[in-house]
């Protein structure tokens, strides 16, 4: 399972990585690494380590991040984060995740759950596939069938309800 965060107020990509050093932090380049799709973990992390967030630049900027599995440097890199560049970085699980830097409701950020939201961060295009693989292939086609996965499928570190959320709004699409 992953987590998306956002990093609110918004850092132009390029303003983001000319600060990387001084925040303790490196791109590093993995063969998943694309101009859009680009790998950040801690300075002192060992060439060949896993650990890090993924950030998508599709908009130029480095707004939205995702941590894949269980990372333990995440929250390093986050505090990291938030102390250089003065960014608050906000769980995808936090109701603050959808609201702009005033605490409105911010309709431009899509919801992962829905079909709009859809690859806005990668956790959506996760649980999908970590369903369909369960399933056989099939979509979710009722609220036991998601009960049942939830209870016995999905990893220790993601959170239930956002998954419940997540597979009822996209069975409710393909009503």
């Amino acid at each position: 399972m992953s987590t998306c965060y956002r990093l609110q107020p918004n850092l132009p990509w390029q303003a983001f990585l000319d600060g990387l050093r001084d925040a303790g932090l490196r791109e590093r380049q993995t063969a998943d690494t694309t101009e859009t799709n680009r790998f950040i973990q801690l300075k002192e992390a060992a060439p060949d380590y896993e650990g890090g967030l993924w950030f998508d630049t599709e908009d130029g900027t480095a707004t939205y991040c995702t941590r894949y599995g269980i990372q333990p440097d995440v929250e390093v890199i986050l505090e990291r984060l938030e102390g250089h560049y003065g960014v608050e970085a906000i769980s995808e699980h936090d109701p603050g995740f959808y609201e702009d830097e005033d605490g409105e409701e911010d309709p431009d950020i899509q919801d992962p759950a829905t079909e709009a939201g859809k690859g806005s961060c990668p956790d959506s295009d996760s649980v999908r596939e970590d369903f369909l693989t369960w399933s056989g292939g099939f979509p979710p086609e009722s609220d036991a069938q998601i009960a049942v996965f939830v209870e016995t499928a999905i990893p220790s570190d993601a959170d239930p309800e956002v998954v419940r959320q997540f597979l009822a709004a996209w069975m409710n699409e393909l009503d």
